[in-house]
């Protein structure tokens, strides 16, 4: 099946005639900036999943109870 596609693909660009086209400004920068986005997003994703076990070292390291055990600490004094 894939040597069927390649082949397919290769008869198809052998044979295939000159396209004359014009792509406007617009869709490069489109995808320019989608480009751009999405390694925006990667990098933030890897930044946070790094930055978690340091934080919680030097939370560890200071002393300072998560944020979640915090606001429980919090409510039960409030209620009391």
């Amino acid at each position: 099946m894939k040597t069927s596609m390649k082949g397919i693909a290769i008869f198809i660009m052998v044979f295939s005639g000159t396209v004359s086209a014009y792509v406007g400004p617009g869709a490069g920068l489109t995808l320019i900036g989608s480009l751009i986005g999405l390694v925006v997003a990667i990098v933030t994703a890897l930044g946070i999943i790094l930055f978690w076990p340091i934080r919680a070292l030097i939370r560890k390291m200071r002393g300072k109870k998560p944020a979640e055990e915090e606001t429980i600490v919090q409510d039960t004094e409030q209620k009391s």
